[in-house]
């Protein structure tokens, strides 16, 4: 599951358009378990964006 969650994190960082990470984004998260899953928000941020990916990488790894 991790290797699957590491591609498309790598693939949401590579994105340039904020429309397909924030697709992505939220692709990862339902694919997280339920105890790990973050709470989105509405409006996002590229910044937002990065540091939730940092946070689910961290989260997956332990």
């Amino acid at each position: 599951m991790y290797q699957e969650l590491e591609s498309l994190i790598d693939l949401c960082k590579k994105e340039s358009d904020i429309g397909n990470q924030v697709q992505i984004l939220r692709d990862i998260n339902l694919r997280l378990p339920r105890h790990l899953r973050l709470s989105l928000p509405s409006l996002f941020t590229t910044d937002y964006i990065r540091k939730a990916l940092d946070v689910i990488e961290e989260k997956v790894r332990r």
